[in-house]
Order: structure tokens, then sequence, then C-alpha cells
């Protein structure tokens, strides 16, 4: 009985330095794994750029036709929209910029405004952003244009990308149409009494739309669980 006692107080005595010894050690791995795996995380997730819509064919290849867009020495005034839907998924993403394939009808140099718009019923609504595209030749060229704010853009959600003549000519320019068989533009004749008309027999133009997803930042992420893993590992090793 005396025998047996000993052995259990001994063993008592060696176990409970042995587990404070190996809690602290524990609590230390498991954060240094987590904080390799969140910080890969971030280096996948944050700041990487993607596509959020495309439809220019295999190596940026565009339709030698497309939309006009025009302001004439008469007043007139053509203003064309392509329509985009941002993928669906849990965070918004951020519009950085676009390419869009232009070229001026005659020998002339022109520029147009490029819109981000809203979608209302299926036709462009509230302008978004306006950025500045100039130096449009008779060479056909894609072009990238800057967003001017960093618009955030919902998930699931229709836009518009619309482009206006900001310098009136001769001719106009062309907005390339995508190649892979996609119809339906929105037309504005904005001298006239009536708003957006979209048209279901003509190419959608070609556009690209560039964008950062804003995934939430992985230090936050690791910090909400270390906190109640580290507290638990503690009560264990008491």
């Amino acid at each position: 009985m005396y025998h047996s006692q000993t052995v259990a107080i001994l063993a008592n005595r060696q176990t409970k330095p042995f587990i404070r010894g190996v809690a602290p050690f524990a609590v230390a791995h498991v954060v240094f794994v987590l904080t390799i795996v969140f910080a890969l995380v971030a280096l996948r997730s944050n700041g990487q750029a993607d596509e959020i819509f495309n439809n220019f064919g295999l190596n940026d290849t565009f339709f030698p036709g497309g939309s006009l867009v025009w302001a004439n020495t008469t007043g007139g005034i053509i203003e064309m929209a392509g329509q985009f839907t941002v993928p669906a998924g849990a965070y918004p993403w951020t519009f950085n910029s676009l390419d869009v394939p232009f070229s001026s009808i005659l020998n002339e140099t022109n520029d147009v405004s490029m819109r981000l718009m809203t979608d209302n019923g299926g036709l462009p609504g509230t302008i978004l952003e306006q950025m500045p595209l100039g130096g449009i030749t008779s060479t056909p060229t894609i072009f990238n244009v800057a967003s001017s704010q960093n618009t955030s853009l919902v998930p699931g959600t229709s836009y518009w990308i619309a482009a206006s003549p900001t310098t009136i000519s001769t001719q106009g320019v062309t907005w390339h149409a995508n190649p892979l068989g996609q119809f339906g533009r929105a037309l504005h004749l904005a001298n006239a009494n009536f708003g957006w008309q979209f048209q279901t027999e003509f190419l959608t133009p070609a556009m690209r739309i560039n964008g950062t997803r804003e995934v939430p930042e992985p230090s936050a992420v690791l910090l909400a669980v270390l906190g109640p893993l580290g507290s638990l590992l503690t009560r264990r090793g008491r």
C-alpha cells in the first residue's frame, strides 16, 4: 500500500513539470506553423490582380469591325456600351483598369471618355467613373485605361463600360467587337430625346476588366485563430 502511494506521488510530481514544459513549446510550434500558412495565403490572395471579365480572343484578338463612337460637326453624338458581370464569390473586387481596342475610321487622332456605369434594368445607369482615353489613330490598338477611383465592384452584379466621344471628328472611331460571337450592346444618341437602347443584333465591344479581389488580411484571421487556441493549450498545460 505504501509503495503504490509513493509511486503515485512521484509520478504526479514528474508529470506536471513535464506537461508545463511541453505546453509552451506546443503553442510556439502551432503559432509558427500557422504563421507560415497565413503568410503563404497572403502572398496568394492579397493584392493579386486578376481578370474580372475578358471577351478578347486567343492572344488578345478582336473583330475588325465594331461599334461607332462619334461626335460629328452637326452636333450628333453617338455613345456605345458593353455589359459585364463580376464573378460570384464572398468578397468584392476593386476595379483597377480596362483594356479596349479602338481605331479611327479616317486618318485622324481622336479622344474618348471611358465610363464605368451601373446596370439599370439591362441598360447603362449611373456613371461611377470617367477615364480619359486619348491618341486613337487609324491603327487598331488595344489601350490600357487606368481606373480613376478604384471602385469596389459587387460579386455577381452587372455593370457597363461605355465610350463617349470627347473630340469632334469627320467619321469617329471604332470600338472593335469581340471575336467570340457574343451579341448585345447599348447605343445612346446623346443629342436625341431618348435614352440608352439595347441592340441584340450587334456584337458586344471587346474589353478586359482588370481588378483585385478584396480578401481580408490574413493577419486578422491569424489573431482570431491564435487567441482561443493559445488559451486552450494553456488550460491543458495547467
